[in-house]
């Protein structure tokens, strides 16, 4: 599923984007008010496969071994970052599974001012690109970092992993979404290979064509965050 047929005009051209990051940034501001109309017809599951990934690693897997290794996300209500939160949708979501202490980061104003009407956001913070060097209070900042609808067609390079990776505490959990076409048109498999041989990052799993929008399935990934890595 790689195509665009019957997609909404935003999430077509949000697709067509080239990651200027600029770019990208006037796209969403202006695409803010219509947003969760237009995703909302593309029977959006991605909110609901990361809540499914988020329980299958930090909740019924907690302190059993996946694949040799033991997952602590932290304590009883573990902070979580929602990296490139938009409007809101992945933290409405999470406090339906009962997370209470969720912050959300995004490149755009317009998105986080959305997002904040939600009620489910502890902070909310505007202005974050994960392609440029992260201020020092986003670093290790929290227990799970989730990036959901981020690493997508027209929008981040593979290589903003490490930036992720670097917002999660050590031994905490970072959850990466990537579209299916995203996935085979970049390197991600290869900068994901190259952070797990360095030690930076353990993959617990990847739950592999899943729904995502209407036109395409995508990939989850959960990661192990050993230690921060060099960026």
């Amino acid at each position: 599923m790689g195509g665009h047929e019957g997609l909404s005009d935003g999430i077509r051209d949000a697709l067509a984007l080239d990651g200027d990051v600029q770019a990208i940034k006037r796209y969403y501001e202006g695409w803010a008010d219509d947003y969760d109309e237009d995703v909302g017809a593309e029977r959006y599951a991605l909110p609901d496969e990361v809540a499914r990934l988020l329980d299958q690693v930090a909740r019924q897997d907690a302190g059993e071994p996946i694949d040799g290794l033991t997952i602590d996300p932290g304590p009883p209500d573990p902070s979580i970052l929602d990296v490139g939160c938009g409007t809101g949708l992945i933290g409405v979501r999470l406090t339906h599974s009962g997370y209470r202490t969720i912050d959300g980061v995004d490149l755009s104003p317009a998105m986080t001012e959305r997002a904040a009407t939600r009620g489910c956001y502890r902070n909310l913070r505007s202005g974050v690109d994960i392609t440029a060097p992260l201020p020092d209070d986003l670093l290790a900042a929290a227990d799970i970092v989730i990036v959901g609808g981020v690493f997508t067609v027209g929008h981040v390079p593979p290589s903003a992993l490490a930036a992720v990776a670097a917002m999660t505490r050590p031994g905490g959990l970072l959850l990466v979404t990537t579209r299916v076409q995203y996935y085979e048109e970049t390197d991600y498999q290869a900068v994901s290979d190259r952070l797990e041989a360095d030690g930076t990052l353990s993959l617990l799993t990847v739950n592999r064509d899943r729904p995502y929008t209407l036109d395409s399935d995508g990939h989850f990934w959960a990661y192990l965050v050993n230690r921060p890595p060099e960026i």
